[in-house]
């Protein structure tokens, strides 16, 4: 019952966005509600874009913003009459990409939310200049953490909960880009939302560039994957693992872990069936235990390796 009234009441809220957008009038009223909370243009200009479903032209936005602060309330005004102002859209794209090196992410995910698609795809082609990311995911309240190093300011967090496309779209963003090359990449928590990321990824046939990943824990059903990553980047990976043993495998067969300079599990499930064959060819790694050790396999294991 509560699944159906969640469909029935996020139907009803599409529909009425729809309608709020279609209607001019009843549009900037909305922006007139908004405006009376006296709150910064941008702030206000967020509000109501995650109302209306994430789709609100900012420059209409600021208009009507505008004409209210400057005590103009009719909302049957002509904008034609209105002199055409310069865009930003209309500065030189060389200009803009000097002005986006200088943006922090929080700026720049601004920009990208206020800004046409001609300028979201410019945004999206730019450096993102991010070396380190965090995933993690929390059960209390329910949403999941992510945070980003830049190399131009202090870190970055997005917040991804069930239903913040946005934040989710901006991440994306980032992890889309041909330019994005990442010295870390840390999943504290290999969940349904970070399985959705990488499902994205593979969708569109793009891999990330890291050298170093580490996921150390695993909460949801489903099986861990290198396949997202770029072989050639990738020179050290720390997994823990409570698949089965042929998952882990499949793993070590991978075309992730051929040239690894180093390689850490961690294991949760019994020793007995550790597939210790699968390491005999890989020149370095780590074997963390938290099951008591098959003493004779170890030692021939380490005998391979001697």
């Amino acid at each position: 019952m509560e699944v159906v009234f969640a469909l029935l009441t996020r139907n009803f809220l599409t529909k009425m966005a729809e309608f709020i957008k279609n209607n001019p009038k009843v549009f900037r009223t909305c922006i007139l509600y908004k405006f009376s909370d006296r709150k910064p243009i941008f702030e206000s200009y967020k509000e109501l874009r995650k109302r209306l479903d994430n789709d609100v032209d900012y420059p209409e936005f600021e208009f009507w913003y505008m004409r209210f602060s400057q005590g103009k309330f009719g909302l049957d005004y002509d904008r034609s009459f209105y002199p055409k102002t310069r865009l930003f859209i209309d500065l030189p794209p060389n200009v803009m990409e000097r002005i986006g090196r200088y943006l922090d992410l929080r700026n720049r995910f601004n920009l990208r939310i206020a800004g046409t698609e001609e300028i979201r795809c410019m945004i999206d082609s730019w450096d993102p200049k991010v070396t380190e990311m965090e995933y993690i995911h929390y059960l209390k309240p329910q949403y999941s953490r992510v945070l980003m190093k830049n190399k131009i300011s202090s870190p970055f967090e997005a917040r991804l909960y069930e239903y913040s496309r946005l934040e989710r779209d901006n991440l994306m963003s980032v992890l889309k880009n041909p330019k994005l090359r990442l010295d870390k990449l840390k999943i504290r928590c290999y969940d349904e939302k970070w399985r959705g990321i990488i499902e994205e990824l593979s969708e569109s046939n793009h891999k990330l560039l890291v050298k170093k990943y580490e996921m150390t824990k695993k909460s949801s059903k489903g099986s861990i994957t290198l396949d997202f990553l770029e072989p050639s980047a990738l020179e050290e990976v720390n997994l823990y693992f409570s698949d089965s043993a042929e998952k882990m495998s499949e793993i070590m067969k991978s075309e992730q872990r051929q040239g690894l300079k180093m390689l850490t599990i961690k294991n949760s499930f019994p020793m007995t069936v550790l597939p210790f064959e699968s390491f005999y060819n890989c020149p370095r790694f780590t074997l963390i235990f938290y099951n008591k050790v098959c003493g004779e396999k170890l030692l021939e294991l380490v005998k391979v390796h001697t």
